[in-house]
């Protein structure tokens, strides 16, 4: 895996998936949530699981609690995304949550985007990528700002 990012520059990043690592999150309910969520994702032939996939959070306040918040970029031709229709954490899910939907891209997103579920306040967006760049959170609304005079969000 890379280094820890600490860089006020954006880099790019390739890390090994961790989901479904009982360590990553402290909590002896995750490693079997990603499993069983990994074994549905498959069984419904969906082009992205637990074990090749990270997780991102629409909250930096959220993302700071992991260390540097960041904007991720993925990069590549593989790329694929998943999320909840309510928004939301993947794990732990609410206490209370309903009956959640899984959204993927280009299989089940329909009148829920990407952009919508980026849109969302503290939810967590799933994606595989071999690669991505880590953009610091001080510099975000900078790229926005040029990307959206280039046309291209």
């Amino acid at each position: 895996p890379d280094a820890p990012l600490r860089s006020s520059s954006p880099t790019i990043r390739r890390e090994e998936p961790d989901l479904l690592d009982p360590a990553t999150y402290g909590d002896a309910g995750a490693a079997p949530f990603f499993a069983a969520l990994e074994k549905n994702m498959a069984a419904e032939g969906l082009p992205l699981r637990p074990s090749a996939a990270h997780l991102g959070t629409t909250s930096a306040a959220e993302a700071r609690s992991w260390g540097r918040a960041v904007s991720v970029w993925p990069l590549g031709d593989d790329v694929h995304y998943a999320w909840y229709r309510e928004g939301g954490r993947f794990c732990p899910p609410a206490a209370a949550a309903p009956e959640r939907t899984l959204i993927v891209d280009g299989v089940k997103c329909g009148e829920v985007g990407l952009d919508d579920a980026l849109a969302l306040d503290a939810s967590e967006v799933m994606f595989s990528a071999q690669r991505w760049m880590a953009v610091p959170a001080e510099l975000d609304g900078e790229l926005r700002k040029e990307l959206a005079r280039a046309f291209l969000v």
